[in-house]
């Protein structure tokens, strides 16, 4: 997973993340069901015109519906380096925010694992607080302990750095 981000002369990615896969299932479940009705649509009306609208616009909607929830999926990342964390969010096909703190100016880092199937699969949201601005949120990544544990040692080692 190469990023494009600057980086500073002495800095190096340490980590680098995307959401876990798992966030997919709902978007393409979703355009299963759909095929599950333009089935059900083929077994009332044979191969009919009624079948083939359905057909077609099952092929490009959910082919839309589904290329975009993956980009964006795809287009998510966090990046841990040895002295920033960086959130690159794709909010839709032509909005993307990009938030970053050092890591000496990081206070807290917490991580929350909410639900059955995230315990399941160990995914949640890390928090790393900066008493500057809003929290920054890794959403839905796979282990948030381990992630929670190399920002906190990474900010230690840079702040001993310093």
């Amino acid at each position: 997973m190469k990023s494009k981000i600057a980086l500073e002369s002495d800095e190096e990615i340490i980590e680098e993340r995307r959401k876990h896969p798992i966030v997919l299932f709902g978007p393409f479940f979703k355009i299963f069901l759909a095929f599950l009705l333009v089935i059900l649509i083929f077994f009332l009306f044979g191969a009919s015109i009624a079948f083939s609208i359905a057909f077609f616009l099952w092929l490009i909607f959910g082919g839309i519906f589904g290329f975009y929830h993956y980009h964006i999926w795809h287009r998510d990342h966090y990046i841990l380096t040895n002295s920033r964390l960086i959130i690159k969010e794709q909010q839709t096909f032509f909005s993307r925010e990009v938030r970053e703190a050092n890591l000496d100016e990081i206070t807290d880092v917490t991580y929350h694992i909410k639900g059955f199937w995230a315990t399941l699969f160990n995914f949640g949201t890390v928090r790393a607080e900066t008493a500057s601005a809003d929290a920054l949120k890794l959403a839905k990544i796979s282990h948030p302990a381990k992630m929670q544990k190399l920002i906190l040692e990474l900010r230690s080692r840079y702040i001993k750095s310093k």
